[in-house]
C-alpha cells in the first residue's frame, strides 16, 4: 500500500482567509514530509476525498472549525447513513481560532474521533467548562509564525501610538461599540467600552 495522504479541507470565509490558513498549515505539514492534498468543498472534490478515505489512503484530515464534520456516507446493503470519519475511523483534526462561545456545535464531539486544536490554553479551559460532557482529544497548538519580522526593523513608539485596526472583520470601531451597546445590558456594555484595551479605539 502506498504512503497515506493528509487531506486539508477548505471552507468559505471573507477574503478567502480560511483557504489561506489551511494552505499555510498544509505547507507546514508538507515541509515535514507528509503528502498533503487540498480539498475544496465542491461536490467533485468531496467525492474524491470520500473515495480516498474509503480506500484507506487517508491518515487524517485537517479542517478549520469543523468544516466537513457532518459529512455522511451510505454503508452496507441496507444503505445505513453514517458519519464518514467514524465509519472509516479517520481522525478529523479541527483547528479552532475562537472559543466555543462562537459556533458551539463546531466544538462538540462531531465526529466522535475528532481532535480539537486551540491556540491558547484559555480556550481549552473554556471548552471544558462550556461543554463538560464532550470527551474528544483536545490540545493547545502554538500558532505558526508567518513572515516573521525582525524586531529591530519595527518602529515600536509609532506602533504604540498608532491607530488600532480590527484586522479580523474590518468593522469600524464606532459601529462595533454601538453593536455592543445594542446587544449587551447597559452595565456590561459600559464595562466593555471602558476597559483599558479599547480606550484608545474610541478616539479615532
Amino acid at each position: 500500500m502506498s504512503e497515506k495522504i493528509v487531506l486539508a479541507f477548505y471552507g468559505g470565509g471573507a477574503n478567502d482567509a480560511v483557504r489561506g490558513m489551511i494552505a499555510a498549515y498544509g505547507d507546514a505539514l508538507s515541509s515535514r514530509g507528509l503528502s498533503v492534498v487540498h480539498v475544496d468543498m465542491n461536490e467533485a472534490e468531496i467525492q474524491y476525498a470520500v473515495d480516498q478515505i474509503a480506500s484507506g489512503q487517508v491518515a487524517f484530515v485537517l479542517t478549520w472549525l469543523g468544516v466537513g464534520q457532518d459529512l455522511m456516507v451510505t454503508i452496507g446493503e441496507e444503505g445505513e447513513r453514517k458519519n464518514v470519519w467514524e465509519a472509516f475511523r479517520v481522525p478529523l483534526v479541527k483547528l479552532h481560532g475562537d472559543t466555543p462561545a462562537y459556533f458551539v456545535d463546531r466544538h462538540r464531539d462531531i465526529p466522535r474521533n475528532a481532535v480539537n486544536l486551540y491556540p491558547a490554553s484559555e480556550f481549552v479551559h473554556f471548552r471544558t467548562r462550556c461543554l463538560p460532557n464532550e470527551r474528544c482529544m483536545t490540545a493547545v497548538m502554538p500558532l505558526i509564525a508567518l513572515a516573521p519580522i525582525d524586531r529591530s526593523t519595527v518602529d515600536v513608539p509609532r506602533r504604540r501610538n498608532g491607530k488600532l485596526v480590527f484586522l479580523k472583520n474590518g468593522n469600524p470601531p464606532n459601529q462595533l461599540r454601538q453593536s455592543w451597546n445594542d446587544r449587551l445590558t447597559p452595565a456590561v456594555a459600559r464595562l466593555v467600552c471602558d476597559s483599558l484595551p479599547f480606550r484608545r479605539l474610541w478616539r479615532e
